[in-house]
């Protein structure tokens, strides 16, 4: 961290870094840092010893995104980690212990009796303008194209 010091009190000399001694100071912190993330990197690839750890790394160095979820609130409570939020939730919603925290039952009696009334009868041109004027898609689960049903 010699470099990070060496660079931050010519930083404090000279506040604008115009100075030769800054821009050496700079370009020596650069690689310091250069050399020091190099040598973490080559740890942690020397420190695989099987694909898990390998996937490990991998899904540790995966960022989580720029969207974070908020922290959950049940009872009174706080919960801040997925696993906490998952047990709460589960907690709050599946784990009921009453019969009156369930919801009343909301079927009804309905009578069946009715019928929608629909004609069995379909005309020629119904059955025309079904199958033959269609736009161009891909064949059913019959394997039947458009154009296999124009051509009969």
């Amino acid at each position: 961290m010699q470099g990070a010091a060496n660079y931050g009190a010519w930083r404090r000399v000279y506040p604008l870094g115009f100075d030769r001694e800054v821009q050496l100071a700079k370009r020596e912190l650069h690689a310091v840092v250069r050399r020091a993330k190099r040598l973490y990197w080559r740890n942690l690839i020397d420190s695989f010893t099987d694909s898990e750890s390998v996937f490990r790394a991998v899904r540790w160095l995966k960022s989580p995104g720029p969207f974070q979820a908020p922290p959950l609130r049940v009872d009174g409570r706080v919960y801040e980690t997925q696993l906490e939020k998952a047990v709460a939730l589960r907690r709050a919603t599946l784990e009921r212990r009453v019969t009156s925290d369930d919801i009343p039952d909301p079927w009804i009696p309905v009578n069946a009796d009715k019928t929608v009334p629909f004609s069995d009868r379909i005309s020629f041109g119904e059955v025309c303008d079904a199958t033959l004027r269609t736009g161009n898609t891909p064949p059913g689960s019959d394997n039947i194209t458009v154009r296999m049903l124009r051509a009969v």
